[in-house]
């Protein structure tokens, strides 16, 4: 135990000077004091004061207590990731179990697993017991910084802290140097074991370097880096998108790393994967995870445009426009339109014409956002029956693409409308539909995107039927559309069909409504035997009420007598023969769409140009359109540049910017339908390709060349920037937008800015832990032009806990030094060397201060009373008369005093209930000769008191005041005495 000051030393130091000083001024003051007090309370006084003030002096100093104890507290980090094997993770616990063998009675153990996260397998205790080592989170990385942190957390304050650490020292997330400062500000010692790696033959490919970019045909160099534990034959093959690029090489690998060559070239342009795999004979390699390695090269050359249209035919007018002015076009159905925005950089633009939403995935929509938001792709969505509202892009993630929104319901007051919703909930709706879906859960999909894309005011129903019909929801004002949806999904299938009866009972459900406009869609697959619908086909038209029906597959479909077909045909609706039951979904919200907004006009006008398309596309003759024949209904976003309106002033082409890239929207169509009159006007081509081309993203130049390469698990971006002339171009403001795999996640997308790290020279740091593609888009902002953008790839073909063959012990010797402990051989080490302490501390401040308080009454009392030892021997007395008197009373009465006080108690008790008889009636009572009044007796002179004082006190300063203040009484008394009595 110790004492320490905690104060500063100059603190110190001047609170020091300013004791010794108070010490003196209050020793000089006393001896030159001229106050009557004795020498002894002199003494007193002075000593008193200086402990008062010495006190204050200790508790601005910060005193306090220091003890040392022997108590620690070891917490085991143990690596369980990927790369730990089986024989090093038996090893591990070996090595657990003979530590706790050398503990103290005092010591505690606790343990921690980690691998991509870090686990607190057990808490710091004395009777640690292990059965096994098990790690409940990732194992696809190492976080040996996360495993010191969770560790350092553990130990108590009140005892001295070690970590261990049992791993192989390859960590690929994090930096266990970073913690080294926190170890050491709590005087916790890090301690490691290193875990040789039982591989003794292996092999991998570490990388694959290409050039960023190439052109057309230009020859180039793939070269394949591997790397090996020993000396092995194998065979590298190396594909383009799967292809192979050659025939397949036997190499020779020897221990350690080696580079191989193979010459590719590329003849169009695009963005390209190559992959090269090694193949090993397995005795000589065990893995086979890390034998793969990819790379991405661009091919720049003519623009590229990709074309989705719902067949050839619809694409041919368009492509051979854009091909006349050097630009190639590729069509693909909706199905091979690529799933990953990787997949989309071999194109500067997407065309999407006609198709609607439900043919897409959703993973496909997402790529198609990511592309252009991310990485600069351009986007167009041309117009028809199957696009914007009418293909059911409304409230997806397309219409935020677009520069156009595709809720027309805010443009004007529609009438509103009741919708019957009829579906067939039979037994064969209980088969699958497509996509591996019943037929009845893509009709209540599709009855529930109805309700969704209705507007406020409109009313729904909705009426099933089996053999006979129900109604699940009777006519409800759409903003209940909670409970709505609700019945709809618990709707389910059982029993036979009639579909009569479910016309019927919808056409009971609204034809009283007062809506203007009555509509019921019905689903069904099956042939029913109804009656005569000509009686409700009469009373339907009466009422106004269209019929839209919709058979999956072969059911009743020839529009003739007893069909729905036939009612359709009969009340003004339409009628869909599908033979995919995925198709309703979007069937459903195109006819909701169709019958409340009215979302198509379909008639001749002339298309009017704004002052802004002559400013963005000038070379265009826009007095020299020809008319078009039809467009679909949409509105243009608040910040959409508006460059064509039709007649009704409705957008007809508007484009702007979404992130890094641009869209366009053509509402009128590219075939000869609306745009039937355009197909022959000499500047189709030249109009197409100039819109087309607005849209595409702006590369680069050649002297902005980027890499991005894998350190551990980050990846590393790098710019070098040269202009024409070999100078370093400096002080640019780079960006890169990388997008991880997952794009589903929402961490999925990171942006940050490259710093300036060398002449010419940029880089930036992004985590790659994740196996996959990682696009990463360069950009360089200009005032006076577009933004430029250099698009790269990383690969990671597979775990970073594969990449490593060996332990890193110099990153374990090193943190050992850093962290102030030892590479640990002998597991009785852990506990027994290189032990550290733990000091705890008790603050005296509070408690001097307190002491100082007390003392202050004490330092006034010895200065201002005059306490002789007569009075403390007074006072003695006293305490002890009160204390004898409280025993007396408080001690238990004798048998002799008991009987006394019941006599007298009855005594007492008689002469109450008894008093004295009066005297008889007519007899004077009797009383005793009375003697005359004596006169008052004369009154005594009370003797004067003597002096309790000793004459010793008589000459102090009190003494003295009492002894005038008797006088000055008595000679009062004398003065006033009364005469004596005759």
């Amino acid at each position: 135990m110790s004492v320490q000051f905690n104060a500063a030393p100059l603190t110190l130091a001047l609170l020091a000077a300013g004791l010794a000083g108070a010490w003196a001024w209050f020793w000089l003051v006393t001896l030159r004091s001229l106050t009557d007090m004795s020498p002894a309370r002199k003494r007193l006084a002075l000593a008193v004061r200086l402990l008062l003030v010495t006190l204050l002096f200790l508790a601005l100093a910060q005193t306090r207590i220091v003890r040392h104890r022997d108590a620690l507290a070891v917490i085991f980090a143990v690596d369980l990731s990927r790369s730990i094997r089986q024989e090093q993770r038996q090893a591990q616990l070996r090595f657990l179990r003979e530590a706790l063998r050398h503990r103290r009675p005092t010591d505690l153990a606790g343990v921690v697993t980690f691998g991509a996260d870090s686990n607190v397998e057990a808490l710091p205790a004395r009777d640690l017991a292990l059965d096994g080592l098990r790690h409940p989170g990732a194992v696809n990385a190492t976080d040996l910084s996360a495993a010191l942190s969770t560790a350092l957390s553990l130990i108590p304050p009140d005892h001295a802290g070690k970590i261990v650490a049992l791993t192989d020292g390859n960590e690929n997330r994090g930096s266990a140097l970073a913690q080294a400062p926190a170890l050491a500000a709590r005087g916790v010692r890090l301690d490691t074991v290193p875990l040789p790696s039982p591989l003794k033959r292996e092999a991998l490919i570490d990388k694959v370097e290409v050039p960023s970019r190439v052109k057309i045909g230009e020859p180039f160099t793939a070269r394949v880096v591997t790397r090996s534990l020993n000396p092995q034959t194998g065979r590298i093959t190396l594909r383009r998108d799967g292809r192979p690029v050659g025939p397949a090489r036997v190499v020779e690998l020897r221990k350690g790393r080696r580079a191989f060559e193979f010459n590719a070239s590329i003849d169009r342009p695009g963005f390209f994967r190559l992959d090269a795999t090694l193949e090993t004979d397995p005795r000589q390699d065990t893995l086979a995870e890390n034998n793969r390695g990819l790379a991405f090269v661009s091919v720049r050359g003519r623009p590229q445009v990709l074309y989705v249209g719902r067949a050839p035919e619809s694409a041919r007018f368009l492509q051979a426009a854009l091909r006349s002015q050097r630009i190639d076009v590729h069509y693909v159905p909706p199905g091979a339109m690529p799933s990953s925005a990787a997949a989309l950089q071999r194109y500067d633009a997407v065309v999407l014409s006609d198709v609607p939403r439900d043919f897409f995935s959703d993973a496909q929509l997402a790529a198609m956002q990511a592309a252009t938001r991310d990485f600069g792709v351009g986007f167009t969505m041309v117009g028809g029956e199957n696009s914007f509202g009418l293909g059911g892009y409304r409230q997806t993630v397309i219409e935020d693409v677009l520069p156009v929104s595709l809720d027309i319901r805010k443009m004007q007051r529609f009438p509103p409308v009741s919708v019957a919703l009829v579906i067939d909930r039979s037994g064969s709706m209980e088969e699958g539909g497509g996509r591996g879906r019943r037929k009845i859960d893509l009709a209540i999909e599709a009855s529930i995107r109805a309700v969704q894309a209705l507007k406020p005011g409109d009313k729904v129903a909705v009426v099933t039927f089996t053999g006979t019909a129900e109604v699940q929801v009777p006519l409800t004002p759409v903003e209940d559309a909670a409970r709505v949806i609700g019945r709809i999904s618990a709707i389910g299938p059982g029993g036979g069909t009639s579909v009569y009866s479910g016309a019927a009972l919808a056409y009971e459900t609204i034809q009283a409504d007062p809506n203007p406009i009555k509509h019921i869609i019905l689903v069904t697959d099956g042939i029913s035997n109804d009656p005569d619908y000509g009686p409700l086909i009469a009373r339907l038209k009466h009422r106004k009420i269209s019929v839209t029906g919709i058979v999956i597959g072969a059911g009743t479909g020839a529009a003739q007598g007893n069909t729905i077909a036939w009612v359709a045909q009969q009340t003004g609706g339409r009628f869909y023969m599908v033979d995919a039951a995925a198709d309703i979904p979007r069937i459903y919200v195109q006819e909701v769409e169709r019958i409340s907004s009215r979302p198509l006009v379909e008639e001749p006008f002339q298309p009017q140009p704004t002052f802004l398309a002559a400013e963005r596309m000038p070379d265009i003759r826009w007095e020299a359109l020809p008319p078009l024949l039809g467009y679909n209904v949409v509105q243009a976003k608040p910040t959409a540049d508006l460059l064509v309106q039709s007649h009704r002033r409705d957008p007809v082409m508007a484009t702007w910017r979404y992130g890094l890239g641009r869209s366009m929207a053509f509402t009128s169509d590219d075939r000869n339908k609306w745009a039937a009159q355009w197909l022959g006007w000499s500047g189709f081509g030249r109009f197409w390709a100039e819109a087309v081309r607005w849209t595409m993203r702006s590369f680069a130049p050649a002297d902005f060349d980027a890499r991005v390469a894998l350190e551990g698990s980050r990846g590393r971006i790098t710019v070098s920037a040269v202009d024409r002339n070999g100078r370093y171009v400096n002080r640019l403001d780079l960006h890169a937008r990388v997008l991880k795999p997952g794009s589903d996640e929402p961490d999925s997308t990171e942006t940050l800015r490259l710093r300036q790290t060398g002449p010419g020279h940029y880089e930036g740091w992004f985590d790659a832990a994740r196996i996959g593609t990682y696009l990463v888009n360069i950009t360089r902002e200009r005032r006076d032009g577009p933004v430029e953008s250099a698009v790269a790839a990383l690969m990671v073909p597979y775990s970073p806990e594969h990449r490593d063959l060996t332990a890193n012990e110099a990153l374990l010797t090193q943190l050992a030094q850093v962290g102030g402990g030892a590479v640990l051989s002998d597991p009785a080490g852990a506990f027994r060397s290189n032990r550290p302490s733990v000091a705890s501390t008790l603050d005296l401040a509070p408690w001097l201060l307190f002491a100082a308080m007390l003392l202050l009454p004490v330092d006034v009392g010895v200065r201002r009373l005059a306490l002789q030892r007569e009075d403390f021997g007074r006072a003695w007395r006293w305490i002890r008369a009160r204390t004898r008197r409280r025993r007396a009373t408080g001690a238990p009465a004798t048998p002799e005093l008991a009987r006394l006080r019941s006599v007298k108690e009855r005594a007492v008790a008689a002469a109450r209930q008894d008093p004295r008889p009066a005297p008889p009636t007519g007899e004077a009572p009797r009383t005793a000769p009375q003697a005359p009044p004596a006169a008052p007796p004369a009154p005594t002179r009370v003797p004067e008191p003597a002096d309790p004082l000793p004459a010793s006190q008589a000459s102090g300063g009190l003494g003295r005041l009492m002894a005038a203040k008797r006088r000055a009484r008595a000679a009062l008394e004398s003065t006033h005495e009364p005469p004596p009595h005759n």
